[in-house]
Parts: structure tokens; sequence; C-alpha cells
């Protein structure tokens, strides 16, 4: 496969001939639901009236998929991750289900409850899995947003999917430019969200962590979105050589979306970026180019490096200055709670406590040397949260999931699928891996998939996934 054979066919699987006249009305309800998620999805449970918008913004979208049939083709793309959803769904609907108390007490950890009911002579009234159904339940709604776009995903084509990513890194880029006037004003009113991070730009969100992790995917995109599709993998030469245009836009997103996460001063975003960088860099040097690229990037990573060093030396950065301060502290509260959330976790095995129920599990668990210091209401690990609420029926689709999502990114850069018809689709599928990947990385130390902001874009990056890798396979969009 020569030059001229890559170049030709290059963009046809995002349809470039189809009539620009040809958007249903399921993109139209999906944009729809984007915008609304990404701005009123950022909160988390703490503020139910934005879950509540944008759960009912979802309706339209879910009302036009359901009117349909889905083909063979997109069932089988999409197996395994409408697998995990539907085992998400199941598993909250058996845990808000009142249970016999018979079954509910055998349930593990559930020793105190017991005392405590049969003191009160309730010790024979049937009791959900969750020690708070409710509270389950709410968090059940919340994946009408995921799977909503998952399942749309599935009716829409290549060109569309790819339209759906740049509204992403729009609203990104709009939730930056809110909080870079939320800074610049300094007052309260402008946070949409009562929030201990007042002066940081969090624009739409109630936490730095999470504003900075939409930028850093955003990034990642915009170079799926900005440079010209080519071999990830190949010792082929290619000559695919990024644009001019694509360079400066890539460079120009680097650039705005940078500024925006080292101004939230987050730790783990900040030790994210420079890999995510990195790795940016060499998917969209040429082939043939990619050995000077590498000595480009680690060039590069020097010099911003000495660029950070020298602001940092001067004291004249504020920017650098509080985030060199966030990284001086010797104190990181997660590391306090964390081993009692673990004894949490061991003391529910295997079943958990029910969706949503971390806080009201971690207080008859939490040691007394941590009290009164921090109200804690997240495990700050999501993987431990979720082993405490769920138990193994939650971290088992987690690992198959996550092992799903690292053979999809192998199977992309396999030969057999390193074609022209489907580079492009590869390309983007390749790229939103990687987000995926830092969502799971962010997620040792914090809780992103909380807020159904990230889990709407996890959702459209789970699709590009599924549609990646097996273009050879499924007929054109």
């Amino acid at each position: 496969m020569d030059g001229a054979e890559v170049k030709s066919p290059i963009y046809r699987p995002y349809n470039a001939s189809r009539p620009k006249t040809n958007w249903p009305a399921l993109f139209w309800a999906c944009a729809f639901l984007i915008i609304i998620a990404a701005v009123f999805g950022g909160g988390g449970r703490r503020y139910p009236l934005g879950e509540m918008i944008t759960e009912l913004a979802a309706l339209p979208a879910l009302l036009l998929v359901l009117s349909g049939r889905f083909s063979a083709q997109a069932r089988a793309s999409y197996a395994l991750p409408l697998g995990v959803l539907s085992a998400a769904c199941l598993l909250i609907l058996l845990q808000v289900i009142p249970l016999p108390p018979q079954l509910w007490h055998q349930f593990p950890g559930r020793g105190a409850m017991l005392d405590i009911a049969k003191m009160a002579g309730h010790e024979n009234i049937w009791r959900s899995w969750s020690i708070d159904p409710q509270t389950t339940f709410r968090c059940g709604l919340s994946l009408i947003v995921p799977g909503t776009i998952l399942l749309a995903a599935m009716k829409l084509n290549d060109g569309q999917i790819r339209y759906l990513a740049m509204l992403f890194i729009a609203m990104a880029a709009a939730n930056l430019v809110v909080g870079m006037v939320q800074i610049s004003v300094g007052s309260s009113s402008l946070y949409p969200y009562q929030t201990s991070h007042i002066g940081l730009p969090l624009g739409f969100f109630a936490n730095r962590n999470h504003a900075a992790l939409f930028m850093l995917i955003a990034l990642a995109l915009s170079s799926a979105i900005f440079i010209q599709p080519k071999p990830l993998f190949s010792a082929h030469k290619s000559d695919i050589s990024p644009s001019a245009g694509g360079s400066v836009a890539l460079l120009a997103a680097g650039i705005f979306f940078g500024f925006g996460m080292l101004a939230t001063n987050s730790r783990t975003v900040t030790i994210l970026l420079l890999p995510t960088l990195l790795i940016l860099i060499y998917l969209a040097m040429p082939n043939k180019y990619r050995k000077w690229g590498i000595l480009a990037s680690i060039g590069g990573t020097a010099l911003s490096a000495g660029l950070f060093a020298l602001l940092a030396n001067s004291g004249k950065s504020k920017i650098v200055n509080q985030l060199i301060d966030r990284f001086a502290q010797n104190e990181d509260h997660r590391f306090e709670f964390w081993p009692d959330s673990i004894t949490a976790l061991l003391t529910y095995f295997p079943l958990g406590t029910g969706v949503g129920t971390f806080d009201a599990a971690f207080r008859p668990i939490e040691s007394l040397e941590i009290v009164g210091t921090h109200f804690v209401n997240s495990a700050h690990n999501e993987y431990i949260e979720v082993g405490v609420e769920a138990g193994i029926f939650g971290l088992l689709p987690i690992a198959i999931l996550l092992g799903w999502i690292l053979w999809k990114m192998v199977l992309i850069t396999g030969k057999k699928t390193a074609n022209a018809d489907s580079l492009p689709v590869n390309w983007m599928g390749f790229h939103a891996g990687v987000g995926l990947i830092l969502i799971a990385l962010h997620s040792a130390t914090d809780y992103p998939l909380r807020r159904i902001t990230i889990m709407a874009l996890a959702a459209l990056l789970v699709a590009m996934v599924a549609r990646a890798g097996n273009r050879a396979e499924r007929p054109e969009s």
C-alpha cells in the first residue's frame, strides 16, 4: 500500500460523499443531550436537579433509538459494552427489590444493622440488598444518559460519531471559557455549585479534577480530529503528513487546554498530561519521521520543563506557584481513609451495600483517628468504592470492560485492519481508547464516572472503540 493508495480513500469512511442535509433526528437528539450533559451534569449526586434535567434530555434520543431495529453488525460490535451496561442495570434492579428476611440476614456486614433491627422488633421485615435503595435507584437512573448515547451510536454512521466527538471538544472549550471568566471575576456567584475550589476555572463542574480530566480527554480527541489518519504502528514508511492547518489547530488546542488543566491545580491530571502529550505527538508524526518524533517529544518536554522551572523561579506566575504548592503539600487525606475503605470493602464483600451507598457503608467502619477531621463521602478510588457498593458484581464487569478496551486497541493496530478503509475509524477508535485509559487511571485517585458529563463522554468513547478494528466486516454507514 503506497502513499497514493492511502490518500485517495482516506476520508471515505466519514461519508463525505453523502448529502450535507443527511442528518437524522437521532443525531440532533444526541447533540442536544451532549450539550445538556456538559452544562448540567458536572455537579454530581448532591445536585439532583442537574441530574434530572440531563436524564430528561436523554428521553428524545432514547425514544428514537427504541423506535427501530439494530443491525446485526452493530449488535456484534457492541455486544460486550452492551452486556456490561445490561449487567449494571440488572444489578441495580436486584439491589432495590425487597428480599425475605431469612436471605437478608445472611448478607455480609449486616450484623450491626440486624442487632438494631432486633432491638426495635423489626428483624423480620423485608429489606433490600442496598442499605439505601432510594440512592441506588437514583444512581440507576443516571445510567439512562450513557446508555442512550451507546445505543444511539449503534445507529449513527462514522461521520456523525465524529461530529459528536467534535461537539464534546467544543463543550470542553466552552467550559474552559466559562472557567476563565470565573477566575477573572473571582466571584462565587459565577460558580453553579457550592465548592471549595473558588478561584479555579471549574466551568460547569463542581470539582477541579473532573474539569481538568474533561479537558485532557478533549485534547486526545482533538488530535484524532485535526491530524490526518495514518497507520498507527507499522513498519511501512507512510508519507502521510499532518496538514499545516491541522498541526496549527492541534497546537492551539494543546496550548489552550494545557493552560486550563494547569490552572485547575489538579495534581492527578497534571501527572497524566505529560505522557498523554508524548503519545499524541508520537501518533501525529508520519511513520517515517517517528524516530525523530520521539526525540522531538523528549526535547519539547525538556523545553517545557525548563520554561516551567523559570516561571516557578521567577515567582511571577500565580498558576505555576499554586500548582507547585499543591505538589509540595505533604498531606493527602485520601491516604488516611483508604485503609478504612479497604476494610469496608472486605467487610461487605462479595455482595456490597448497594450502588451509591459508600457514605452510609463507611460510617460504621471509619476509624476514630479520622473521625471529625474530614467528612468522607467517597473513597477517592473508584475501584475500592465499587467494591464496597457492588462487590464482585461490580469489580468483575469493570475488569472485563478494561480488558476488552485494551484488546480492541491491540486489534486496531493489527496489520489485518491497517488498510485505507479502516484508517479513519481506527484512528478515532485508538484515540478514544487513550481517553478511556485516562479515565481508568484517574479513577484510581478520584471518582470521575460519578459525574454524568464524564459518563456521557465515556459512553461515546466506548462506542468509538467498538466501531474500530472491524471495519472490513461491516458495510458503509
